[in-house]
């Protein structure tokens, strides 16, 4: 949503200030599209029913390399990758655990890959490794979520697999569904039923306070 610290804070007053004069929430959105696919959904529709068990959820994204001079790596305008692409996969992590993050921890760099590790509040934790110099022929995001016995697995948003619950459901996509576009349906659903934005706009200012946080550390 934002490149810095200055220009989240300059949202914040906007926004504050906007709300004030309607009197009600408005509507601000982002990208996160990962939480409108479908796959998603079913997901969620599991862990719900588990809410109160410990996940441990491994998380790789095999990005590839970018060539030199490619806008995502220029710092001023793409934020490099960690602010471009990875804040995507803390969004995706935190809202299928769907509860604080209360200590992170990252090592590597902006643009040449990074593994990040989050803990969160009911003791689940999470490892997002984001690969720069990993082959193509990889499929390039993979999801696997942990807890009681049983695995939930997600393939490159393709394929989607439950694991030891008594039951065999795989559920597989002869195309991605990253739920971009349910994400824009929903938002311009939003808008025509003057209901709540997809997205809750405190949601996404605590995300990006960690975002930033994180980023000065790489």
């Amino acid at each position: 949503m934002v490149l810095s610290r200055e220009e989240l804070s300059g949202v914040n007053r906007k926004y504050k200030e906007v709300t004030k004069k309607y009197k009600k929430k408005i509507r601000l959105m982002v990208g996160y599209n990962r939480r409108f696919s479908k796959f998603t959904y079913q997901i969620k529709s599991i862990l719900n029913d588990y809410i109160n068990s410990k996940k441990f959820i491994n998380y790789t994204i095999n990005a590839g390399q970018l060539p030199k001079g490619h806008w995502c790596l220029d710092n001023k305008i793409g934020g490099g990758r960690f602010l471009g692409e990875g804040v995507h996969f803390i969004d995706y992590i935190y809202f299928l655990i769907n509860c604080k993050i209360i200590e992170y921890n990252c090592v590597g760099t902006k643009n040449n890959g990074f593994s990040l590790n989050l803990k969160f509040i009911d003791g689940s934790i999470a490892n997002i490794n984001y690969i720069t110099n990993s082959p193509s022929s990889l499929p390039k995001e993979n999801l696997e979520i942990y807890f009681e016995n049983k695995s939930i697995k997600l393939e490159n948003f393709t394929n989607l697999k439950f694991i030891n619950f008594g039951f065999k459901i795989n559920k597989y996509s002869l195309s991605k569904d990253k739920g971009q576009q349910k994400m824009i349906h929903s938002f311009l659903d939003s808008i025509e039923n003057d209901s709540d934005s997809p997205i809750d706009f405190e949601e996404i200012n605590y995300l990006n306070n960690i975002i930033f946080d994180i980023n000065d550390r790489l």
